[in-house]
């Protein structure tokens, strides 16, 4: 996975700026904003325009950020994945930097499957299970599993814990089987 390597070296050495730089939060704000932009079809043709020369793409994405009032350094960033013709990894960059900002500021990614919204109390109380299992903050993204017959699962750090109906049916039934 070529594209996978090739982004964590630049999320890393991204990461590596900010932190000496402090410029962690405002980084990762900027990147997030110009991520939903990237993720359009007019910006894939453009990345791949075989008219348009390394230096030609640089000058758009550098009046883009300035456009948007990006931090100078994610402006010489934009400029140098160009000049690289790196543009099409941008997406990957900002996921594996997110990373390393996560665990910078001690914080870790949560995703919760429910099937419906979790109310404030669970919510808080998952929080709670999770900082105190991590010694992290959590960043819970809560997906609503309208499949899932009730209860939950959480994933943290690629690890599933499935709390979910159709989970503790299937374990009651093989817990069956073995009695019979």
């Amino acid at each position: 996975m070529i594209g996978g390597s090739v982004a964590r070296r630049y999320a890393k050495a991204l990461a590596m700026v900010a932190g000496e730089k402090g410029l962690w939060d405002e980084l990762m704000e900027d990147l997030k904003a110009l991520l939903p932009f990237w993720n359009t079809k007019d910006i894939m043709n453009f990345i791949h325009e075989p008219s348009l020369s390394r230096r030609e793409r640089a000058k758009v994405v550098v009046n883009i950020a300035k456009e948007m009032g990006l931090n100078e350094m994610i402006k010489n960033f934009l400029e140098l994945l160009a000049l690289k013709g790196r543009l099409e990894f941008f997406p990957d960059i900002v996921r594996e930097f997110e990373k390393v900002w996560e665990e910078e500021r001690k914080r870790v990614r949560v995703v919760v499957r429910t099937p419906q919204k979790l109310s404030d109390r669970l919510r808080s109380r998952l929080a709670t299970a999770v900082k105190n299992r991590t010694g992290r903050e959590p960043i819970i993204m809560e997906v609503i599993d309208e499949e899932l017959l009730g209860g939950i699962t959480v994933e943290i750090e690629g690890c599933v814990y499935d709390g979910s109906a159709a989970s503790m049916i299937k374990k009651f039934v093989e817990s069956q089987d073995t009695n019979i």
